[in-house]
């Protein structure tokens, strides 16, 4: 998984990380539904603090702020491809960021089925 952005959240130090990962498809552990195989946007809150000149990285797995939509299902993985979701995160993450903060999931899915078809 390649996390691309990072944006401040308004309360206190957490910031919100937007990653773009391939997922080769399978069932869910926790409910059970099937995941298709495919390009995923993730977004997780996170905390990062900086001891001593080392980076450490805070989340909660099992956040329900935490969420991940699919970009794109494939058949087969593709530089070509991931290269497309990588440019659409980079140019609406303010945007996604945006839709997040007023926790408008519909609004992020819209989005990405709206530029990613």
């Amino acid at each position: 998984m390649e996390c691309i952005k990072y944006h401040k959240l308004e309360e206190g130090e957490e910031q919100l990380e937007i990653c773009v990962a391939y997922s080769l498809g399978c069932y869910s552990y926790l409910s059970g539904e099937r995941c298709r195989r495919g390009y995923y946007i993730h977004f997780t809150k996170v905390k990062i603090t900086e001891r001593n000149g080392y980076s450490m990285k805070e989340l909660s797995i099992f956040s329900p702020d935490n969420f991940k939509v699919m970009a794109l299902e494939v058949k087969r993985k593709s530089a070509k491809v991931e290269e497309l979701v990588r440019f659409f995160v980079m140019a609406t993450s303010h945007q996604m960021h945006e839709m997040y903060m007023q926790n408008d999931r519909q609004g992020i899915l819209d989005l990405i089925r709206e530029n990613l078809k």
